[in-house]
């Protein structure tokens, strides 16, 4: 069914904060940028998790998160493409599936937030590709440009 208007397109962005005691879902016509503006505000005070869709660009960068979701989506599309990424795809697949295992326990109490910190941090620094891949690479081992930038995550990149 359409919305008023007759456009298919809808903004139903939400936020869940675990502090907040109601959620408002709020539907648009558009996913327009000043609509987004509009439900978020123009400098959102907390991390705004998104799609990557350009209209949340005015979000600053250490406001603004990728959804994980859509990353290891991202990431899987990738280990079964192109044989030449495949192998990319595949380690940033399986290291975000551990990102998710452990968030998973911490929620789940079988451990506190020094042992999810410390497992987060141990898959990049037990790496033994980072410590082969010598100065001048990145911790996977590809040519480090000086920069985040990928054709990826050009739009985000804040150099």
């Amino acid at each position: 069914m359409r919305p008023p208007g007759g456009s298919a397109a809808r903004w139903d962005g939400c936020g869940l904060r675990p502090e907040v005691l109601a959620t408002v879902f709020v539907i648009r016509d558009s996913r327009k940028r000043e609509v987004a503006i509009e439900i978020l505000g123009a400098e959102p005070s907390g991390v705004v998790v998104t799609d990557r869709y350009t209209v949340y660009l005015f979000v600053a960068m250490d406001r603004h998160q990728v959804c994980l979701a859509h990353l290891m989506r991202d990431f899987l599309g990738m280990a079964e493409g192109e044989a030449e990424h495949q192998w990319l795809g595949e380690r940033l697949h399986g290291l975000l599936g551990a990102v998710f295992r452990v968030w998973h326990r911490f929620k789940d109490g079988d451990i506190d937030r020094a042992t999810l910190q410390r497992l987060l941090v141990a898959p990049v620094d037990s790496n033994a590709d980072a410590r082969a891949a010598g100065p001048g690479r990145t911790q996977l081992g590809l040519p480090n440009p000086g920069c985040c930038c990928s054709r990826f995550s050009r739009a985000f990149c804040s150099n």
